[in-house]
């Protein structure tokens, strides 16, 4: 089989120029598109919805769903293929050729996404306005276009990340069986397909699904943290991860042993969130009275509190391992604890009112208003047993 790196096609460009055209058109697509371009308000922008606003958004939101990511997918996949080691090996000017018309034509395609979540997404949805007064708009509450919005920009960096690799791959491999695109960059190539398919799914998804979506990632959130803990809490167990240590001091281990419950509760309140609770309710609507400012907050605690979680075992940890080199000085972790309960409290509050009275079933309705009247206090009895032991400990140290 003639060797590709040396094939000529005496009537066009010589495969050299080619590579080097594909390699400075992924250049030029990854300058162009990262960062990523913000939203940015046009110039005739009235900084309101037009009354029909649902519809020219719908349609919008239809384009991209069905046509322009779908087609973003497919022409990634045809980059990819060209690129293949084993589709250079045979008439690589053609495969080259082929991959110039790919590039302009992706490049169309993504400007064309850009410009309709410019359209979808004007600066203006941003504005306390927007994101007070939209509980009518459903799927198209300013909070949803927004997150389907960064979604797309966030898989758009990782798709130039793609473009770099592609042209540093075409550019020094030489088509070599010692370094095959596939087996290099097969992480990176399914995180690109993977995000993207998110993208599309999530945009998709009714209010109620989006809801019990990011509480049943909080629950696999919190379980971790849970499990941390009680790995903290035993001196011989091994821990996942570094930055935390098994507690040596009796002190931090009792108040530590405090937020056992603590994180239960917060466990048993998303688990309410998800088909294990409210959303198993037969007749529950897809879409609630929420504005994007409620909306926002309820699955923004959802997606944080694992994290936050995380930072006050650190802090824990860090305060024991210091407990007799300084003094104990944890008042920012009792602020911490409240801050986390705070927030859950004021998605509480959310679900009280917009998501409890849309159940149907009198009796599964009087159930749930008692069951998260009865979290509620339970949860504020936590923060205060944490607080307590917390300021005792204090006290002591203050005392020697």
């Amino acid at each position: 089989m003639q060797n590709p790196s040396k094939a000529s096609d005496s009537s066009g460009p010589t495969l050299e120029c080619l590579v080097g055209l594909a390699v400075q058109g992924f250049r030029n697509l990854r300058n162009k598109y990262d960062p990523p371009e913000p939203c940015t308000q046009d110039a005739t922008d009235t900084g309101t919805i037009p009354a029909d606003g649902r519809t020219s958004r719908g349609i919008l939101c239809d384009d991209l769903h069905s046509t322009l990511l779908p087609r973003l997918i497919d022409q990634l996949h045809t980059i990819l293929d060209l690129i293949g080691l084993e589709s250079m090996q045979e008439d690589p000017e053609s495969k080259l050729k082929r991959l110039l018309e790919i590039q302009s034509q992706l490049d169309f395609n993504i400007a064309r996404i850009n410009s309709s979540f410019l359209d979808l997404c004007p600066k203006s949805l941003s504005t306390t306005n927007e994101q007070s007064n939209n509980q009518h708009l459903k799927q198209f509450k300013a909070y949803r276009l927004l997150e389907f919005k960064n979604d797309f920009f966030i898989a758009l960096e990782e798709i130039c990340d793609l473009f770099g690799a592609a042209d540093t791959w075409l550019d020094t491999s030489g088509f070599s069986r010692d370094s095959p695109w596939g087996s290099r960059h097969a992480m990176l190539t399914q995180r690109v397909f993977d995000m993207l398919e998110v993208t599309i799914e999530q945009s998709k998804k009714t209010e109620t699904d989006v809801i019990e979506h990011f509480a049943t990632h909080a629950l696999g959130g919190i379980d971790r943290q849970l499990g941390n803990l009680i790995s903290m809490l035993n001196p011989t167990s091994p821990l996942r991860y570094p930055f935390l240590s098994n507690f040596r001091h009796q002190p931090i281990v009792d108040l530590a042993t405090t937020l056992i419950p603590f994180i239960k509760l917060h466990q048993s309140f998303y688990k309410k969130l998800t088909k294990h609770g409210i959303m198993s309710c037969r007749t529950l609507p897809s879409f609630t009275q929420m504005n994007s400012h409620q909306l926002k907050s309820l699955c923004g605690s959802a997606e944080r509190i694992a994290p936050r979680l995380e930072e006050l075992l650190m802090s824990l940890s860090q305060v024991d391992m210091n407990v007799r080199d300084r003094p104990v000085d944890i008042q920012h972790i009792t602020e911490a604890v409240e801050h986390i309960a705070n927030s859950v409290i004021f998605s509480l509050v959310s679900v009280l009112l917009y998501l409890v009275p849309l159940i149907d079933s009198v009796p599964e309705k009087n159930y749930y208003q008692g069951w998260f009247a009865t979290w509620n206090a339970q949860i504020n009895i936590a923060v205060q047993n944490f607080v307590q032991l917390a300021e005792d400990l204090q006290e002591e140290d203050d005392l020697e």
